[in-house]
Formats: C-alpha cells, structure tokens, sequence
C-alpha cells in the first residue's frame, strides 16, 4: 500500500481547477493551495469556462461553487461532467458553498462530490480537508484507474488486496468491490458482502446493496421492506425512496409507486429525471395536478442543466392541454403558460425540425379547445405531412395522437399508435406510454369515472352479485372502451357469470352476452407476448372460446 505522502509532495503534482464568479474568492483559494505548494492551478469564473477548460484537460482536483450565479450551477456542472464521464474516478471534486440547506446538500450529493466544503473557509480546515482527500486519492488511484477503463475484475482483486491488509480505506473497498460485483451480474458475491457486514451492525450502504440484490432477484417485496427501513433509519436517504418506487412499480403499485418519489422530491427536488419521472406515474394514476406541479419542477431545475431538452417542456406543455381540456375554470391561465412554453421551445430548439413539429400539433390542440376546429385541423394536417407516419419516432408520434384525439380524429390516432406499438413494444418505457394512450384516449375526468366504476364491479365481484359487477363493468367500458384490464374484468366476470349459473340452474345470460365478450376480447388483439395482460388474455379467451362451443352444442 501507499504510505503518506506530505500534503506539499501532492499539490506540487497535482492540477487545480478553481472554479467560482467572485474573483477575490477565487485567488483566496489559489493563494492557500500555492501556500500548499501547489503549481498548476487553473481558474473559471463560470461553468462554460469550467466545461471548456475540462473537456480538454484531466485535472486531479477540481474545486467549485455551487453558486456561480447567472447560468449553470455548481450541481449542474458535476452532473453534466459524470453523465458525459468527463469526470473521471481517479479525479476529486469538491463542493464549495455557503447555502448549506438540505434541498442543496442532498441534490448536489446524488451526483457523488467527493467532499462538501462551507464557506467562509479557514486556511487549517481546507489545509486538513485537502490533505485527507489527496492522500485518499493518491491510495485509491490503481483502484480507480482499472475502474475508469472498466476492468472491474482487476478492480475487485485489488479492493482484496487492501480488504486482506485491513487498511484504513477497507470499508471504502467492501462496498466498492460489492458494486462493482453487481456491475458484474455476479449478484452472489455482492450479496455475500453486503450481508457479511450488515452482520456485523447496519450500514446504510451496505442495506442499499441489498436491496439493489433483492430487486435484481425479483424479490420485490423483501427489497421494498429493506428499502423502507432504511429510510426509517434515514430518512434523507433518496436512493432509498428510488428503491421503494422500483420494487412498487414491478408489484403493480403504482400509487405507493408515487407516494415515495414525491417524498424524494421533497427533500431533493433538483433532481430533474427523478420529477419528470414522478410527472409519467402520476398521469398513469389520473393525478394530473400533481404531474403538472412534477413537470413545472423538471422545467424549472432543468434551465441551464445537461436535461434541457424539448421533451422537458413538451411533457409540460401536454399534461397543461389535458388540463385545459378537462377543466372549466383557470383556462385561460393554463393556455397562456403553454403558449409561454411553445414559444420558448420553438425559439430555444429552432434547429430541431421534430421541436416544431411537436410545438404545432400542440398549438392544434389549443385552437380545437378554443373553438377554432378548421384552424386546428389545418394546423395539425401540416405537422402530420413533415413525417412519414410509418417510421414515426414516439415522442412525435404520442404527441400527435393526442393531437388527433383531441381533435376527434381518433381512428388516425390509433394508426400511428399501432405502428408505434409494433416498432417499440419491446421497450418498456415507450409501451407503456403507447398503451396508456391506446387504452385511454378520453378526458382524465372520464377516466376517473371510469376507475371509479371499474373498483366498484370488482368489490360486486367479490361479493358474489355477477349481474351488478357485469352492469359496472360495462358502464366503465362504456367511458373507456379500449382499456385492457377493463376488458379483461368483463370477460372474467362474463364467464364467472355464466359458470354460476349453471350450477344454480339460473339461465339469466344469453348467447349474445357471450359474444360481446367476445367482442370486449376482439379489442385486444394487438396485444404483444410481452405485454403483462397477454397470459391472462390468453386464458380467458380459451375459456371462452370453450364455453362458446358448449353452448352450441347443447
């Protein structure tokens, strides 16, 4: 292992990036590290300074405000150096900042800084803080470097080799060698570390490796329950609140699902994937006021960040038309900030073709509302002509379909969702945005009505009452016809029905309530193997077609 080195033997080595928009803070901290005997030491006054100089020069330390004022943050410029790995493990980043608040220390540490340093700083405190960083640094570089070019098997061997010394980085080099197993696909041995510490006493790290283990054993309650006791532990855990939200997802919870993103937002709320992501589940759950809320915190943290792109705002744009077009009162609020939106996206974006493509058909969606049909249908026909519908990509093409149903033009809609669905439906995220729209075109208020009824024919259901759960059922389809779990409960119901009766010698179901079960299944035929209802389809279809033929013989 490395011995110490003195802290001036490091600096005079080592390449510096300061970067800060006060001049005077700045050469403060370019006076300590000389003071230090550092000798390359770079400075940038904002973060466009600090992404050029780092783009064509790897510096061991880069030092950085948080806020430099106008443009991008100091969280935004770690984030856009690891997503463009421009940032390098063997490289040390350390947060400088004088707000110290919860939202800004747990945002900023999701991008993994290697250090927090408050200001005002003092020459001792930086001086010992620096000393421990690069001695880490300087210790852990072999590690990091076989990490970096992804030899994560080199990697793990010498995490063993300080493992086996008992050296002072040991803990550092257990939960690295345990993630990078995990990298690996070797889940055994990443469990194997993880439960051998937690063994030992709980560690947050090590609870969060096992349920990343769980999940990835399909155990997803066990992960979920982990996951909630880790947040109980500690509670500004965020990864935490991600891993709750994972494992409801996969279990079909999709309110809990929400619930515990929401509760990450609320302490971390600069994370700009983890609100637009918040913004999908909560109009898959009919909450549309709270995916505008998620989608207006995307756009607004998402200014100047690596996430500013025209789906950031477009996402926006369409939940506020659904509003609009599901609302009687404040539309005249929500139709100026979408135009607000649609202006900024076609002016900032004016390069991208498909950025106005999308901005028009949503400008359609605005001149149907208002009552302007032959000027949406003019207006929408020209975004459709610059595409060839048959190799539509998803973000226009979902867009425009909304357009289209919004419009009343519901059978071209479908088109361009079917060939949507064809082409993506092996891709989760994309099919089930497809499916959300193919399924439920109409407004969220009838959506709900529809949910509403649909829970309602389940409780009959169990209760015993078929006639009451078919009658609800059917005023649920009568709302939202293409819905594929509706369909499926009628179909279900339909046959229970007829199977009950039977028994009791009560003939109250007739032939024709057969075939419009029948029909109810005929809708579904688009249906995919991968889709999660595909078995169930198949099940009930076969019962059917079997019940079907019964009849006909007697």
């Amino acid at each position: 292992m490395n011995a110490e080195h003195s802290l001036e033997k490091l600096c005079s080595t080592a390449h510096f990036l300061v970067i800060d928009d006060f001049e005077s803070f700045r050469l403060s901290i370019v006076s300590m590290l000389t003071s230090y005997g550092a000798q390359s030491i770079d400075m940038a006054a904002n973060a466009q300074q600090a992404l050029n100089l780092a783009r064509y020069k790897n510096y061991d330390v880069i030092l950085c405000d948080f806020d430099l004022g106008s443009g991008k943050n100091g969280q935004q410029i770690i984030e856009e150096l690891r997503l463009s790995e421009r940032l390098k493990r063997t490289q040390l980043f350390i947060m400088i900042t004088a707000d110290t608040s919860k939202e800004v220390v747990l945002s900023t540490r999701e991008f993994y800084p290697d250090a927090f340093i408050a200001k005002p700083i003092t020459k001792q405190v930086f001086r010992e803080r620096l000393n421990q960083l690069l001695q880490q640094q300087i210790s852990l570089k072999p590690i990091n470097k076989e990490i970096d070019v992804k030899n994560y098997s080199k990697a793990i061997s010498l995490c063993a080799g300080h493992i086996t010394k008992k050296s002072k980085y040991r803990a550092w080099c257990l939960q690295t060698q345990a993630s990078l197993y995990c990298e690996l696909g070797d889940i055994s041995n990443a469990k194997t570390i993880y439960s051998d510490v937690l063994g030992k006493r709980p560690i947050d790290w090590a609870m969060l490796g096992l349920g990343r283990v769980m999940y990835e054993e399909k155990k997803y309650q066990d992960s979920k329950n982990l996951y909630q006791d880790i947040i109980k532990r500690s509670p500004y855990m965020i990864e935490a609140y991600d891993g709750v939200s994972n494992s409801c997802l996969q279990m079909g919870q999709l309110y809990e699902a929400q619930q515990a993103l929401e509760e990450a937002v609320s302490f971390s709320p600069r994370a700009v994937k983890r609100q637009s992501k918040l913004g999908e589940l909560c109009l898959i759950n009919q909450n549309i006021e709270a995916a505008a809320r998620a989608y207006r915190h995307a756009r607004q943290y998402g200014e100047n960040s690596i996430h500013d792109t025209p789906e950031l705002h477009l996402n926006l744009a369409n939940c506020l038309c659904d509003m609009i077009e599901d609302t009687a009162s404040n539309t005249n609020l929500y139709i100026s900030e979408v135009e607000e939106i649609l202006d900024y996206t076609s002016n900032h974006f004016k390069e991208d073709a498909i950025v106005d493509i999308c901005a028009s058909a949503i400008r359609a969606r605005l001149q149907y509302h208002s009552g302007l049909h032959k000027d949406a249908s003019v207006t929408l026909d020209a975004a459709i002509a610059k595409l060839d519908t048959d190799s539509i990509e998803p973000v226009p093409g979902l867009t425009i379909a909304k357009s289209l149903f919004s419009s009343k033009r519901g059978p071209e809609a479908e088109r361009i969702l079917l060939n949507l669905y064809k082409r993506f439906a092996h891709d989760s995220h994309w099919r089930q945005r497809i499916e959300s729209q193919l399924e439920e075109p109409e407004s969220y208020r009838v959506r709900i009505k529809a949910q509403s009824f649909n829970q309602q024919g389940i409780q009959l259901f169990e209760q015993g009452d078929f006639q009451g759960a078919i009658g609800a059922f059917q005023h649920a389809l009568r709302l939202t016809p293409k819905h594929t779990s509706l369909n499926l409960n009628f179909v279900q119901v339909m046959l229970a029905a007829f199977q009950h009766n039977e028994r009791t010698f009560t003939p109250n179901l007739k032939q024709d309530d057969l075939k419009t079960a029948q029909q109810s299944l005929k809708k579904l035929d688009y249906l995919p193997s991968s889709h999660p209802q595909y078995r169930r389809a198949q099940y009930l279809s076969k019962n059917l077609n079997k019940l079907i033929t019964q009849q006909k013989e007697t």
